[in-house]
């Protein structure tokens, strides 16, 4: 018996996204491990790519009490202004009435954000909200 020609273009392409997912997976391991990419403070439990290694980010894994308890949002925004948010996105995210719904509203990027700009809010959070950052970090 044949197969349809679309159930064959299907399984190709299945066949394909599996290999490139396990070379992203491949890559990501890779990365991982080289030095440039570990943070020098690491041995202490400290700061986001820590939080990489363990397969994923600061940023992504305090998601909730980072939004119930970051009190300089826009402290932190003014930071971010220009390196990673552009006009529209500052003044969108500062019109929120309360710091929780301004975090919520900045978390709405992070799925579009790299490791990169994930560091960047994680840098900013810190130097306006050390605190906060410190005792998400002991955990």
């Amino acid at each position: 018996m044949h197969r349809p020609q679309s159930a064959i273009l299907q399984s190709g392409l299945e066949q394909a996204l599996s290999q490139a997912l396990v070379q992203l997976q491949h890559d990501r391991n890779e990365s991982v491990q080289t030095p440039e990419r570990s943070f020098q403070g690491a041995s202490r439990g400290h700061g986001p790519q820590e939080a990489i290694s363990m397969g994923s980010h600061f940023i992504d894994r305090h998601r909730a009490e980072l939004i119930q308890r970051t009190s300089t949002v826009e402290a932190v925004l003014d930071l971010l202004l220009g390196r990673i948010l552009n006009d529209e996105q500052y003044e969108r995210i500062a019109s929120r009435e309360t710091n929780a719904d301004k975090m919520r509203e900045l978390y709405r990027l992070v799925p579009s954000w790299d490791n990169s700009c994930k560091d960047q809010l994680y840098e900013a959070l810190k130097a306006k909200n050390r605190f906060l950052i410190r005792d998400l970090e002991g955990r």
